[in-house]
C-alpha cells in the first residue's frame, strides 16, 4: 500500500512539473553526483556514450548565442518564443557527454550552473553548450528559436540572430542551406573545411518568419556524395 501511495504521488509530481521525467533511452554516467537524473524541473548530468550517431545532426538552435560565466553563482535565463516547449541541452564536443531535458512550463526557466555544469572543464564553457528547444505538431518534429543567457552575462539589447549548429561525425569540404520550396538555391557558409565534431554556424536572417523547413547540404572531404539534413523550424 505505501509503495503505491509512493508511485501515486511521483506521477502526481511529474504531471505538475515538480519532478521531471527523464529520457529512459539515456544510460546515467557511474558517477553518482553527476550523473544524468532528476534534478528538481529537470533532468540533468552525464551519461554513457553509445556508438551509434548520425552522420551530420542539429545540435543548437537559438536566437543569439549561448551565452552564461563559468561562474558557480550563475544562473542561466531560459526565454522561449512559445509555451510548453521541450528544451534539450548537449555538449557539443565528441567527449562531452551531458545531457539536460526539461518540459518549459510557460515560456520560461532558471536553470543554475552549479549543479552540474559547472563541475566540469568543458560543460562549463558556454561554447560547448548546444541548445535546443522544440514540440511535436502532427508528424514533425518543429525547432523554435530561443534566448540563452547568464544573468552575469545579460545583453542590454535582445540578441536578433538566429544561430542554427549542425556538426559531422567527418570532416566536411563545403556546407550550403535553402528554404525548401521552388526556386530556392543554396546558400553557402563560408569555409572550404570543417572539422568533424566541431559546430558549422549557419546564420538565419532576420526576415525569415513563421513555419519553415530548412534543407543542409553537406560533402564530405572523403566523398563526393553529398549528405542532407532536413529541419523543420518555426521563427
Amino acid at each position: 500500500m505505501f509503495r503505491a501511495v509512493i508511485v501515486f504521488l511521483v506521477f502526481i509530481f511529474i504531471k505538475m512539473g515538480l519532478i521531471a521525467q527523464c529520457d529512459p533511452s539515456v544510460m546515467p554516467s557511474a558517477d553518482q553526483k553527476l550523473a544524468y537524473r532528476p534534478r528538481g524541473n529537470r533532468c540533468e548530468g552525464f551519461f554513457s556514450p553509445k556508438i551509434a550517431a548520425h552522420r551530420i545532426r542539429i545540435v543548437s538552435f537559438t536566437l543569439g548565442e549561448v551565452r552564461f560565466e563559468a561562474d558557480p553563482s550563475e544562473v542561466i535565463e531560459v526565454k522561449a518564443p512559445a509555451e510548453d516547449l521541450k528544451l534539450q541541452a548537449i555538449g557539443i564536443p565528441n567527449d562531452l557527454y551531458y545531457r539536460m531535458d526539461v518540459e518549459l512550463k510557460g515560456n520560461s526557466l532558471e536553470w543554475p550552473v552549479s549543479d552540474v555544469l559547472y563541475q566540469n572543464d568543458q560543460s562549463k564553457l558556454a561554447r560547448n553548450i548546444g541548445i535546443l528547444a522544440f514540440k511535436q505538431e502532427g508528424k514533425d518534429k518543429v525547432y523554435y528559436p530561443v534566448n540563452i543567457q547568464g544573468k552575469k552575462t545579460a545583453l542590454s539589447e535582445p540578441a536578433k540572430t538566429i544561430i542554427l549548429k549542425i556538426v559531422s561525425t567527418t570532416r566536411l569540404a563545403q556546407v550550403a542551406w535553402k528554404i525548401d520550396k521552388t526556386g530556392e538555391k543554396y546558400r553557402p557558409v563560408n569555409g572550404n573545411s570543417f572539422k568533424a565534431y566541431t559546430p558549422v554556424y549557419i546564420r538565419i536572417p532576420a526576415d525569415l518568419v513563421g513555419f519553415q523547413s530548412i534543407v543542409i547540404r553537406a560533402v564530405e572531404e572523403s566523398s563526393p556524395n553529398p549528405l542532407f539534413l532536413n529541419i523543420k523550424v518555426r521563427i
